[in-house]
């Protein structure tokens, strides 16, 4: 609002924008809601009296003038509702409280407290469950009685029908795709700073949470103390509990070896009870680093994406603060800031070393991949390559580094270019996309369009992106005939809807054929490999005793496979007086 005699210092700014210093033109429009929007549309041209009595009618920008300036210059609450501070006043003053969104107030983190009661209810719950079954088997190793026996009967055979199910349908490789791809779409907001309109919040925000790991998914980030110490629970804490499970696999194995030893009993090398307990913790490790990579490296390159505001017009001297908390200055001078690029810079190189790891396993077992010749090795990384062809070993490596390039290194491009990265993240995609048709590393047909599919939605998202950062501007939104932002949102999340549905409605009719058609399975669900003699080229199978029941045929695996055989392979029945 400019009056007569008015200067950069006595500048007085409109309700819902901010600005550092009284010494910079640089004013920023806050985030606002709906309520806010419609509040300033009746207050807009009143006097500025009318406008401070009806300030809690505003977001946490209120606007008016530099009134409150401490001895180093900054705002400190100034155009600031009370409570709030910080640049555009999204950080609160006092302890225990959050920003909420969709309030645009602080509020006490006890209103959010929900989430932390529903997480440990769930953990909680699940470990009783483990531990109730552990305990039973413990208890009851040489239980005979009927009730017994046919509680064994029933979980074995519910075990063996969940099993088959999950193989016929291919479920942990198709949940494995979408994981992947919610993974970066759950970044989209943050990393590729996407504003969606505040209706697309009041309809769909409660999608919010999908590919969302961090710690915001229980509390909200105000409630889980200063950034130091949500990287440190985001990032760290994952790291550390992937490293628990490897001493206690290792740990095992040498307590095994120890215990061989005081009963002086022949035992294996030291170092092969060392390889041998890694080996039993990569089948656990591999999944969970699947799960908890992406957000690692979001947490982490977040600490480099720092947005710049303004400080001094004549001197050009601009302030940078971190992006997802305003409330701390990128500077390395900064006491609180210089621990956290440090810890920063040690989950990158993390998280940046783990498709190297998952090479340097995969090439030693390529040859047991390629020959079907499972070794120790090749069946611990199983979750890196089952689901490609054999002569695509090496696709699961490149498919994490695309992922970490859209979810962490993309936030290294400069601030100057806000289009960048949405730009950059379709140019990725297309190429990757490109790659993969003409590699088809996918066994199956169904999980190769799937992956596709689901691509081209995410070059579809990239273009959402671009396209509503171009709808803020409400004439130019118009020009290239587009509704509105809104719009735009609501149509790519309706049709994320129509993909998650189709999908689900796929495996299920898949569980269904499979749940009645007869297959040969060997005792623990699996399907057995019909393999080629080299000499006669005669299809056999390595069974020892096959065994028919109701809708299925089971067999159990020999020590040693058969010799050739005509047919499937099954040996001849010798005659009572021998073969002529």
């Amino acid at each position: 609002m400019c009056r007569a005699y008015t200067t950069i210092a006595t500048l007085v700014l409109r309700p819902g924008y901010w600005r550092l210093t009284n010494r910079t033109l640089d004013a920023r429009e806050c985030a606002e809601s709906v309520a806010e929007a419609t509040a300033k549309a009746k207050l807009a041209g009143e006097d500025q009296e009318l406008l401070e009595h009806n300030v809690d009618q505003f977001g946490p920008c209120v606007g008016g003038n530099f009134s409150h300036v401490g001895e180093d210059g900054l705002r400190h609450g100034a155009y600031c509702r009370p409570g709030h501070e910080g640049p555009l006043c999204l950080s609160c003053v006092k302890e225990s409280t959050y920003f909420d969104d969709g309030t645009q107030q602080c509020e006490d983190c006890s209103k959010r407290s929900v989430g932390l009661v529903l997480f440990t209810t769930i953990v909680g719950v699940a470990l009783l469950l483990v531990l109730a079954a552990v305990c039973y088997r413990k208890c009851n190793p040489n239980a005979t009685g009927p009730r017994q026996r046919a509680v064994r009967k029933t979980a074995s055979r519910l075990y063996m029908r969940a099993t088959m199910l999950v193989r016929d349908t291919h479920l942990l490789v198709r949940l494995k795709i979408m994981v992947g791809f919610y993974q970066v779409v759950g970044v989209l907001r943050t990393t590729y700073r996407v504003k969606l309109p505040a209706e697309y919040d009041d309809y769909l925000g409660w999608l919010a949470w999908m590919g969302d790991l961090s710690t915001g998914l229980i509390l909200p980030n105000g409630c889980v103390g200063d950034a130091q110490q949500r990287l440190v629970l985001a990032g760290l804490v994952p790291v550390l509990l992937l490293g628990l499970i490897a001493l206690l696999a290792v740990g095992r194995r040498l307590a095994i070896h120890a215990r061989l030893r005081m009963w002086a009993m022949e035992r294996p090398p030291l170092l092969e009870e060392l390889r041998a307990g890694f080996m039993d913790a990569l089948p656990v490790l591999l999944p969970l680093s699947y799960v908890f990579v992406t957000n690692i490296a979001t947490q982490a390159f977040a600490v480099f994406d720092c947005v710049s505001f303004e400080a001094d017009a004549a001197t050009g001297q601009r302030r940078l603060y971190m992006s997802t908390d305003y409330s701390v200055a990128c500077d390395d001078d900064d006491a609180s800031y210089a621990p956290l690029k440090r810890l920063a810079i040690v989950l990158v190189v993390t998280v940046t070393s783990l498709p190297v790891l998952y090479f340097i396993l995969l090439y030693f077992s390529r040859r047991a991949i390629k020959h079907h010749a499972p070794t120790v090795l090749s069946r611990a990384c199983y979750f890196l390559w089952h689901e490609y062809e054999p002569g695509s070993w090496w696709f699961e490596p490149i498919n994490q580094v695309r992922k970490l390039f859209l979810t962490g290194f993309v936030m290294m491009l400069p601030e100057r270019m806000p289009k960048a990265r949405p730009l950059a993240g379709m140019v990725v995609t297309l190429s990757f996309v490109c790659v993969m048709m003409y590699l088809d590393p996918y066994k199956s047909v169904a999980n190769s369009r799937l992956f596709a599919l689901q691509q081209i939605l995410l070059l579809v998202l990239f273009q959402a992106a671009l396209l509503m950062s171009l709808c803020e501007d409400e004439e130019l939104c118009g020009e290239i005939g587009l509704g509105s932002a809104f719009a735009i949102s609501m149509a790519t999340a309706v049709w994320n809807l129509v993909l998650v549905v189709v999908i689900l409605a796929l495996i299920a009719h898949r569980a269904l054929q499979q749940s009645t058609a007869p297959t040969l399975r060997c005792g623990g669900g699996k399907e057995p490999k019909l393999t080629l003699d080299p000499k006669k080229a005669v299809p056999h199978l390595p069974l020892a005793r096959v065994e028919h029941g109701p809708g299925s045929v089971r067999c159990d695996q020999a020590q040693h496979p058969a010799p050739p055989s005509r047919g499937l392979g099954l040996p001849r029945r010798r005659r009572p007086g021998g073969d002529r």
